[in-house]
């Protein structure tokens, strides 16, 4: 039992191993956002993508002392999406959701049975969450990719 227990040990070792290095070579053989990707923060609010794509294709030909040499490639922004926090926005939108499903559930009531005090209440908390997620949406700056 004790040699089955190594023997499967042994194994687990080797194919782990494999599986890392296969996952190694993959990595090199494959191009992905993550090879390329540079994340930048704290921008002025006011920054669009096109004037970060203009700063970093002015340092990169500033970073060369004479200019690129013929044949050589060179350093390209390809594009440019701005990121946003928005775990306040899915939190609404959470809310949201719960307040709609009391509601359908009220209406799917009969007239008699309906709760109207109860419909009428989560109506009015549904217009603040609108209202709170429009000015959230007001605060993103939401520009085309360059």
């Amino acid at each position: 039992m004790l040699v089955l227990f190594g023997l499967i040990i042994a194994l687990r070792i080797c194919f782990f191993g494999l599986a890392r290095k296969k996952d190694s070579v993959i990595d090199f053989e494959n191009c992905t956002p993550s090879d390329y990707t540079v994340m930048v923060t704290n921008l002025p609010k006011t920054t669009t993508p096109y004037q970060v794509k203009k700063a970093f294709e002015d340092y990169f030909l500033k970073s060369r002392k004479n200019g690129p040499k013929i044949g050589e490639d060179i350093e390209v922004v390809e594009k440019v999406n701005f990121a946003y926090f928005i775990g306040s926005y899915i939190n609404l939108m959470d809310i949201m959701g719960d307040i709609r499903v009391v509601i359908d559930a009220e209406k799917a009531k009969p007239e008699a049975d309906r709760n109207n005090v109860l419909l009428e209440k989560k109506r009015e908390e549904k217009n603040k969450i609108n209202e709170q997620l429009q000015k959230l949406n007001e605060t993103f700056n939401f520009y085309e990719t360059c």
